[in-house]
């Protein structure tokens, strides 16, 4: 009878000790800094970068792009955000307390304006690309890397004529059209292209 009080008595302890060590390593993450990593497809002419072994870019060090964390499809946060340079911890994102999934997108170049869907436009804006990481969502207090992958939203083309010996006559009857958008909206929650204009 002794030794099954005994056991019943360990057995709740581990139990309990489990429990509490579960627990604090919950508290623990709350105050750990979020891993970032972000990269760029292939081509970036205007945004200078390492290629890693993927074939992906890496996204530059000193580049500065506005990171977006929303929770429940409402934003709660935007940070202007260099990779290595300004650690960002969970306790900072005043995040709802129900929250379970946290969603982090991306933008580049950093765009004005105070509301979530904000207008791009490619012949004012001083950088010609737009580079737009969608929303990728990970637990609340994740110790996992949130990996943002950017993509060219809107990209200024430019196309450059020679002559290769051509005739007047044949430069003269050459006719070219191009239609493109040249400003956009974006959501900045879900880091995407909400409209064309």
């Amino acid at each position: 009878m002794v030794n099954v009080r005994r056991m019943a008595v360990i057995a709740f302890l581990l139990i309990f000790c489990v429990g509490c060590n579960k627990k604090g390593t919950e508290q623990e993450s709350f105050f750990e800094e979020i891993s970032i990593n972000a990269d760029i497809a292939p081509f970036a002419a205007s945004v200078q970068s390492s290629q890693v072994a993927d074939g992906t870019d890496a996204f530059p060090a000193d580049k500065t792009f506005v990171l977006s964390v929303s929770s429940m499809g409402s934003r709660y946060f935007a940070h202007d955000f260099k990779i290595g340079d300004n650690p960002l911890k969970w306790d900072e994102l005043s995040l709802p307390t129900d929250s379970k999934k946290i969603g982090f997108s991306g933008c580049y170049p950093k765009i004005e304006g105070s509301n979530n869907n904000v207008r791009f436009d490619i012949t004012e804006a001083e950088n010609k690309d737009l580079l737009l990481a969608p929303m990728v969502e990970v637990d609340k207090n994740s110790v996992n890397q949130v990996k943002l992958s950017f993509g060219h939203a809107m990209h200024k083309l430019t196309v450059n004529y020679t002559k290769n010996g051509a005739s007047s006559d044949a430069l003269a009857a050459l006719s070219t059209t191009c239609t493109s958008n040249t400003v956009c909206g974006v959501n900045l929650t879900e880091g995407i292209v909400s409209e064309l204009y």
